[in-house]
């Protein structure tokens, strides 16, 4: 593996670690012209193991990523300041976790498909 930094012609820049083939590989920032930012590890060119994305609208995910879906345990955060920290599977809210609502409302326990299940 080998440090670069590409710049992609879609506006994007890429700063972290390539394999032989050039793709992302290992640890890197990924940072879109939409303003999106992911900052973490890859995997053939996928978000592979924790990462954190930002989005420009405040949504953020801090956590574990499987071809570059939310997979397994992580944080994230809404664009109405909600937080949301548990399990993930498929890219969803899947399993136990715990959701804060901006109003001080709070819920522990189960979830499917991002909605309380319980």
């Amino acid at each position: 593996m080998i440090y670069k930094e590409i710049k992609f012609t879609t506006g994007g820049i890429y700063k972290g670690y390539v394999n032989h083939d050039g793709q992302l590989e290992g640890v890197g920032i990924n940072t879109y012209l939409s303003g999106k930012k992911e900052m973490g590890e890859y995997h053939l060119n996928k978000l592979n193991g924790y990462a954190k994305v930002e989005k420009p609208n405040n949504i953020s995910y801090w956590g574990e990523f499987k071809e570059n879906k939310k997979e397994g345990y992580g944080t994230y955060v809404s664009a109405s300041g909600s937080i949301y920290t548990g399990q993930f599977i498929n890219d969803k809210i899947n399993g136990y976790g715990i959701k804060r609502w901006v109003d001080g409302n709070v819920y522990h326990g189960e979830f499917k498909d991002r909605k309380r299940d319980g």
